[in-house]
């Protein structure tokens, strides 16, 4: 029999949870073996600074990295009221990818500062035993700032350009006239 004092069993104890510890999230961590494969790209969708009443828009993609099973997919936004995505759900057959539409419409009464929220992409696919398989959540992160008003645009009134110049060169013979007929009083 093998006798131990205490500090000998502490000693050994921290490496022994440690493994246990390590075999555990690798355990965790392991995909099943019915597993699809789901991502987003980029990861954070910055929009920049946008001002009251104006818009902008950004693509990310979700990719189905499985090279056999399709995949459906909803987008859930979370935390941003004036973000919006464009498709909101649908299904990406494997090894593809499909791009989606970030909006954020600024309202008029927002007030300047920095915004964010989450697009949560929920995926589903039937895995190869012909089960549904519910994947993890993937998260993207929607940044934007307010600031001012967005521009008025601009609107343009097209004067035609001959008549134009025609008025100008009348006023200009006409002044011309009425300059010389004064100097020969």
């Amino acid at each position: 029999m093998i006798k131990l004092s205490k500090r000998e069993i502490g000693g050994l104890l921290k490496p022994l949870l440690l493994l246990l510890l390590t075999a555990a999230v690798v355990l965790a961590v392991t995909a099943p073996a019915n597993a699809v494969g789901v991502g987003a790209s980029p990861s954070v969708v910055n929009l920049g600074t946008i001002g009251r009443g104006g818009s902008a828009t950004q693509d990310f993609r979700i990719y189905n990295t499985d090279n056999s099973t399709p995949l459906n997919y909803t987008v859930a936004v979370r935390g941003a009221n004036a973000v919006s995505v464009t498709p909101s759900s649908g299904a990406i057959n494997p090894l593809t990818n499909t791009t989606i539409t970030v909006q954020v419409n600024v309202n008029n009464s927002a007030k300047d500062g920095n915004y964010s929220g989450l697009l949560v992409v929920n995926s589903t696919a039937s895995g190869r035993t012909g089960q549904a398989v519910i994947l993890p959540a993937l998260a993207v992160t929607v940044k934007y700032a307010v600031n001012g008003t967005a521009p008025i645009p601009q609107s343009t009134t097209n004067i035609p350009i001959v008549p134009l110049v025609g008025a100008v060169v009348l006023v200009v013979v006409i002044a011309a006239v009425y300059i010389g007929i004064r100097r020969l009083r």
